[in-house]
């Protein structure tokens, strides 16, 4: 049970790091062409890709709900980078 929450430890950070990504490719897209033709593109994949992180975290939460404190103390701090990742992405889209 350790493994598969150290792995969804390192997912909910690259997906973290996937999503800044995608806010820069945004803005500059947008800086570009002057136009807010990737918001759908964005869109979709950020709610997606949410989708999916919030799905295996709370799978994986009830799962380690007996688990040692120092996993679940990690697993929370990279959910909610996760999460305030895709809180920044939606705020970008608003803001263009």
């Amino acid at each position: 049970m350790k493994k598969i929450s150290l792995l969804i430890v390192l997912y909910n950070i690259f997906s973290g790091f996937i999503q800044i990504y995608k806010i820069i490719e945004y803005i500059y897209f947008v800086n570009i062409t002057q136009n807010t033709l990737a918001s759908k593109s964005f869109l979709l994949f950020s709610i997606v890709s949410m989708g999916i992180v919030i799905f295996l975290n709370v799978v994986n939460f009830v799962f380690l709900r007996n688990k040692k404190l120092v996993i679940n103390k990690l697993f929370i701090i990279s959910f909610a980078f996760a999460c305030l990742t895709y809180l920044v992405g939606f705020g970008v889209i608003l803001l263009y």
